[in-house]
């Protein structure tokens, strides 16, 4: 996940621009918004990248997303 390019979204969030193998394993599609990881809001590339750190490697987190108008969590493991 580290690795895919986001961008910050004008509606909040980061918006998924493209999804490498893990990530789409993992569900996450180009046009995602990525809200939230376990229930804190998300806001910009560096933000997430903390959250998931202090997450810690191999552990999964609850990721908030937005694809078109639906609300969803998926689950993401955190890369070692």
């Amino acid at each position: 996940m580290l690795g895919d390019l986001v961008a910050a979204d004008a509606r909040g969030g980061l918006r998924v621009e493209r999804a490498r193998e893990a990530s789409r394993r993992a569900g996450l599609m180009r046009g995602d918004i990525i809200l939230s990881v376990n229930g804190k809001p998300v806001s910009s590339a560096e933000g997430f990248r903390a959250l998931l750190a202090a997450a810690g490697k191999g552990t999964t987190v609850a990721l908030l997303i937005q694809r078109e108008s639906t609300r969803q969590f998926l689950p993401l493991r955190v890369p070692r």
